[in-house]
């Protein structure tokens, strides 16, 4: 971890932190140390913001595992997102681009 200790990790164990949704657009699931987001549906898009906010000065890493993404499907992670429509986006896409 570059330049100093823990101060923070999400396990996704806390129910009060993730809303779980279902959805006719999909199932967002967090449960199990595991926050799971299943689109239902062609070109379908699923959101999710943590309701608390992180400290303003943070590195951060994540494990992601795509199980069903294929082609020009899409993953990512916002940050400094006070709402879904704001804030920076960092996206992958099943084909490593």
């Amino acid at each position: 971890m570059p330049g100093g200790e823990l101060v923070f990790t999400d396990k996704f164990d806390d129910g009060g932190m993730w809303k779980n949704v279902t959805s006719t657009s999909g199932d967002i699931i967090a449960s199990g140390e595991k926050l799971t987001l299943a689109v239902k549906s062609k070109k379908g898009l699923l959101t999710q913001l943590r309701k608390e906010w992180l400290p303003a000065d943070y590195y951060l890493e994540v494990t992601a595992e795509a199980r069903l993404c294929r082609g020009e499907d899409a993953f990512g992670i916002l940050f400094r997102a006070p709402a879904e429509q704001s804030g920076y986006r960092l996206l992958v896409n099943c084909n490593g681009q």
